[in-house]
């Protein structure tokens, strides 16, 4: 996925979904609507950026504060 689209995705409050918001803000992505079912899934990509589970819960536990 190289644009985020998070309109009619069914998000949870988790680590790993405040990661994906925090990185989409910091990379500029277009939050207006993604294709996301849950926080079930691996890895995920913004613009690009790819990262694991793992690598997105430490991310979001580090940048979760900057998600607008």
């Amino acid at each position: 996925m190289s644009d985020a689209s998070l309109s009619r995705a069914n998000l949870k409050d988790s680590d790993l979904t405040r990661a994906i918001l925090a990185r989409a803000n910091l990379q500029g992505a277009d939050l207006r609507g993604a294709n996301m079912e849950g926080d079930d899934f691996k890895l995920f990509s913004i613009k690009g950026s790819r990262m694991d589970a793992e690598q997105s819960v430490l991310y979001a536990r580090s940048h979760g504060d900057k998600i607008g």
